[in-house]
């Protein structure tokens, strides 16, 4: 049994019977692949997103400022695969990269725990660590200047942090949230109440919206300059740099007894305590408070 084999094909034959010396077609390169690949001359074409068709750069202003760079001012493109294959495309594309960021910033979380934390936190409000995390996400670490750069700000917030606790004073703010649940109760949506201490300061006090990020705190002002001097959370005060001692000495005072610092305001400026209106009703005068406004808040 002999075999003859083509040297410009040394595939040909393999599998004819045994014993047979005839030699297989000769085939073009690729033509085995014929069938499984589409046709490459095929384009699609599709409406030019950028100038939706027109082929044309108009401003904003509705003047035409020359050809669509994109189309080359014909109004449409053609690609080399579907419009649903390059959405595939697309769409693990991205998933890659989301992959990727993640991973990046988990490997920039577990060298430096205490930034990562930081940038997350600030990230949402602040646009300079926004972007140092998306620095993160992209390329896995920051430059030596970038870095620098957080932490000292990383710094100083935590330095802020630690002269606010230091500050953070323990309350009874009972009778001012019980006021406050009760209005809710009635139905009332806003909702303050003005205070007086015995030494002059007047203060405001307000909760925080349901949407805040604040919710469920109190809320603290002055009445004089309209100063926010700080928030109640969980029956802690926590004053701002912008409320000196004294003040926060004398609204520790007041919230103690909040029913009679309302009323010491509404004898001293003639007003209701929570609406604010005009006192005219001399029973009302000497309570402080208007009846309807006692009502509601339960006192």
């Amino acid at each position: 049994m002999t075999y003859q084999i083509d040297i410009n094909d040394p595939f040909a034959g393999l599998g004819d019977d045994v014993g047979s010396t005839a030699t297989a077609p000769r085939r073009q390169p690729g033509e085995h692949l014929a069938a499984t690949v589409a046709d490459p001359t095929k384009m699609w074409p599709e409406t030019c997103p950028a100038c939706k068709g027109r082929g044309k750069f108009v401003s904003w202003g509705g003047r035409v400022l020359g050809d669509c760079f994109k189309c080359k001012g014909k109004g449409q493109r053609s690609f080399k695969t579907a419009p649903d294959d390059r959405a595939k495309a697309r769409a693990y594309t991205a998933a890659r990269k989301e992959r990727s960021a993640e991973a990046n910033l988990e490997a920039f979380a577990q060298s430096r725990p205490e930034l990562a934390a930081w940038l997350e936190a600030k990230a949402p409000t602040f646009a300079f660590a926004a972007s140092m995390r998306d620095a993160v996400k992209q390329w896995g670490s920051l430059t030596e200047k970038q870095l620098a750069a957080v932490e000292r700000l990383a710094a100083q917030d935590a330095a802020r942090a630690t002269q606010a606790q230091a500050r953070r004073v323990d309350i009874d703010a009972s009778q001012i949230t019980e006021a406050f649940d009760n209005a809710r109760a009635t139905g009332l949506s806003r909702i303050k109440v003005r205070l007086t201490s015995p030494d002059g300061h007047t203060f405001i006090v307000s909760p925080a919206g349901a949407t805040s990020s604040n919710a469920g705190a109190l809320y603290v002002k002055s009445d004089d300059a309209g100063d926010y001097l700080g928030k109640i959370v969980d029956g802690s005060f926590h004053p701002v740099r912008a409320c000196d001692d004294e003040r926060r000495d004398a609204f520790v005072a007041v919230a103690a007894d909040a029913r009679a610092a309302a009323v010491a305001y509404g004898r001293l400026t003639g007003s209701c305590s929570c609406c604010g209106r005009e006192l005219t009703d001399p029973n009302s005068v000497s309570q402080g408070i208007g009846p309807i406004c006692a009502g509601k808040m339960g006192w």
